[in-house]
């Protein structure tokens, strides 16, 4: 018999008792650490997550789909991380307890020979903790929100409407007894206000028994203590008919109420919105449910401690594709599907997809010190421009993308974008974290047309950006910014204007007018590099003069800088009290006519200095005197593999924190090749790799190294690589974001004491 909501609670107290809460603290989670000593290990308490919802909960992909995509070349790297030689994977750190199954997590846990999110959610757990995890699943089909998982707050619907489902209820038996002859008797009030919160309740006896007899169901589980650690709620489709229009103010209720009866107020919350619908539009009905859900992102007392994430995005598309012809190919279909939309198409990749997503989010929770990224693009075209303008981005970017980091897989979340009219196409992050700065590269104005920057608070729990003020660049184009190592002062390489600028910054970080601007002007390099692989045309910036980026050394005494089209890299004392720049005793060094030098970058040990040139397309290394400034030409490499021909544009330069490995993008080409750095700073080419798009602008490595974001401008994403640690090499994590021409990507760390 159902017990009531008093009786809940009081059980709930009880047995919370034993109960530990999971702390949101990172050294909890072994967000840090990749492992324990085992004697530490079997001290640890075990994290247990609840999984609750309706059919899609349950998981409906069949096992014989998962066994056959598991060897199929195709799909086979997909699930490489869940199998185990030829075999199923059988975690020993990670349980499951679903109605009256229980066991280590494998395929399996879903419907009768079926397999749901609980192997993609228990798999990333359990591979980023040092705690094992119980996964504890409560899940029914055809139950809704409104009625079945009602939570005690929302109380029962109005008594009309009590009367009213009475009414049909009643009707329906009585027909039913004329049609067959029967004389059941007919439903009263209580059996149907009984209904409401019966899955409910439901839901929290079995996690009361799981959890008060987990170490019968799971021996090693013998005398370990529990922490209520997480809670994911998977449902939706049945609230569709009739329960839309409350859905979100009874989803508001169910998650406190589910705190409450567990007797955990901050207890970290996942919620998977609605998306069976994939990558058609979303309508009716099911829209409303889907932004409900999505809306409890706003709810301000939820900040930080729940997040409602998409599983549209998340698409299995050979699925979709094949699906409305599924009948006619049944065989391929059951090596690509397995049920209808309702069900996500029946597809281990989509729901397998979804439970990752679900354990990013439950891990992002559990990190009280985020991890951002901010990407600058292209959010409106170039206009008014040379014609000999190669690089014309239509602007499809929105401004500046927020995003939350995820530490182990290196995903990125979108928090929200910046919106602007312009193109911050270049960013920079002040050393505490807590000023961001943009070149605003289509700004035009004044009667010079020239560019503006910006600069913005940074709310560093949130990730949010609030603008403080714009201030111009005295020249049009600004494409790159930097801070000088005081922090007192911005700078600025104007593109169109071939000028770089010095503005100072307030206390408040705010902006002030420009200090100093430089244009120093020479011969134009020829428009045939000297370099050039074989039959290149790439020709873009030997018009006039491009700054293309301007950086301090790390003691700020010298600032570099680079004008693509005069060939030249020049040297600059940097007068910190007056904000002016002063030509060093060696004031510039000359590259090979035409070649273009773009970017630098300087070695950790501030004694080689690198810089790639964008026509020419190879890498150059200087030897740079910290005393005088000086930079002394000793060797050069092309970007490009042996015995390539045809036009290439490299962009960017970067090297390793470490100072081993050295990164040079190709674009048309779209590669990112890798250097090993060698005794006295030589390279060593070492192979290259696909940039996972058109155009590869600018990439980035997150704080840690341990992942790339590159930026494909012309095929407007964002593509995730994993650095291998011994050879320095990026392989791909099959993760893509979409951003609208995204131009370059920096990072925010908010960890104390992270690297």
């Amino acid at each position: 018999m159902d017990r009531t909501a008093s009786e809940t609670h009081q059980t709930a107290r009880r047995w919370s008792v034993r109960v530990r809460v999971a702390m949101l603290a990172a050294g909890c989670w072994g967000l840090c650490s990749t492992g324990v000593l085992e004697a530490v290990a079997a001290e640890l308490p075990v994290k247990v997550f609840v999984l609750a919802g309706q059919s899609n909960m349950e998981g409906k992909a069949p096992n014989t789909l998962l066994d056959a995509q598991a060897v199929a070349p195709a799909t086979e790297p997909f699930y490489a991380a869940y199998r185990d030689g030829d075999a199923w994977a059988v975690r020993e750190d990670v349980f499951i307890a679903y109605g009256d199954r229980h066991g280590p997590l494998t395929i399996g846990y879903g419907s009768p020979n079926r397999t749901g999110p609980e192997l993609g959610f228990g798999t990333m757990l359990g591979d980023a903790l040092d705690e094992p995890v119980l996964l504890i699943k409560t899940a029914w089909g055809g139950h809704s929100l409104v009625k079945d998982f009602r939570s005690p707050s929302s109380g029962l619907p109005s008594e009309a409407s009590l009367e009213e489902e009475l009414a049909k209820a009643q009707e329906r038996v009585r027909k039913d007894n004329e049609k067959n002859g029967r004389d059941e008797p007919l439903p009263t009030m209580d059996d149907i206000t009984s209904g409401y919160g019966r899955s409910y309740r439901r839901m929290l006896t079995e996690v009361e028994q799981v959890m008060e007899n987990a170490g019968e169901l799971f021996p090693a589980m013998a005398d370990r203590d529990l922490e209520l650690a997480g809670f994911v709620w998977f449902q939706g489709w049945n609230d569709q008919y009739g329960g839309e229009s409350e859905y979100a103010a009874n989803m508001e209720r169910f998650v406190r109420d589910v705190r409450k009866d567990l007797a955990s107020p901050g207890l970290p919350f996942v919620i998977a919105a609605m998306g069976q619908h994939g990558s058609q539009p979303v309508k009716g009905a099911m829209e409303v449910v889907q932004q409900a859900q999505l809306s409890m992102n706003a709810v301000p007392d939820f900040q930080g401690n729940l997040l409602a994430i998409r599983t549209d995005t998340l698409v299995d598309q050979a699925a979709e594709s094949l699906y409305p012809k599924w009948r006619e190919h049944q065989s391929l279909w059951q090596q690509t599907g397995g049920d209808h939309p309702y069900h996500y198409l029946g597809s281990g990749i989509w729901l397998t997809r979804i439970g990752q997503a679900m354990a990013e989010a439950m891990l992002e929770l559990h990190d009280p010190s985020p991890l951002f990224a901010y990407v600058g693009t292209f959010s409106s075209p170039l206009g008014d421009v040379l014609p000999t303008q190669v690089d014309l981005p239509p602007g499809n970017g929105r401004g500046i993308h927020c995003f939350r980091v995820n530490r182990q897989t290196g995903g990125l979340r979108s928090i929200g974008t910046f919106d602007l009219g312009t193109s911050p196409s270049s960013l920079v992050i002040n050393a505490d974290g807590t000023r961001l700065y943009s070149a605003n590269e289509t700004d035009r104005v004044g009667d010079a047309g020239h560019g503006t920057v910006s600069s913005y608070a940074i709310d560093r729990q949130t990730g949010m950006l609030t603008m403080l003020n714009t201030v111009s660049s005295k020249a049009a184009g600004p494409t790159y910014v930097s801070l000088h190592p005081a922090g007192r002062h911005l700078l600025v390489a104007n593109y169109f204007g071939g000028a770089i600028t010095v503005v100072p910054l307030e206390e408040d970080g705010r902006l002030a007018e420009a200090s100093d601007v430089q244009a120093p002007e020479g011969e134009i390099g020829p428009t045939t590099a000297t370099n050039a692989p074989p039959g290149s045309f790439a020709f873009s910036g030997h018009d006039r003069t491009h700054a293309h980026m301007v950086e301090a050394t790390p003691d700020g005494r010298f600032v570099f800088h680079v004008d693509l089209g005069l060939d030249r890299i020049f040297v600059w004392a940097f007068d910190e009290e007056a904000g002016t720049l002063e030509p060093a005793a060696t004031p510039w060094i000359a590259l090979p006519p035409g070649d273009g030098p773009r970017h630098f970058d300087l070695h950790p040990n501030g004694r080689w200095f690198y810089s790639i040139q964008e026509e020419g397309a190879t890498v150059a290394l200087y030897d740079f005197d910290a005393a005088t400034g000086s930079l002394t030409h000793r060797l050069t490499w092309p970007t490009v593999p042996p015995g390539f021909s045809g036009s290439t544009f490299c962009s960017e330069i970067l090297l390793s924190a470490d100072g081993r490995h050295l990164y040079a993008g190709n674009r048309l080409h779209d590669t990112i090749a890798l250097f090993s750095v060698e005794e006295e700073g030589v390279l060593v080419y070492q192979g290259e790799e696909w940039s996972r798009g058109n155009y590869p602008r600018s990439f980035s490595l997150d704080p840690t190294g341990r992942f790339l974001t590159c930026c494909n401008q012309r095929s407007d994403n964002l593509a995730i690589f994993a650095i291998d640690e011994a050879s320095g090499r990026p392989v791909f994590t099959g993760q893509f974001v979409p951003v609208g021409n995204p131009s370059c990507v920096v990072f925010l760390e908010t960890a104390a004491g992270a690297e």
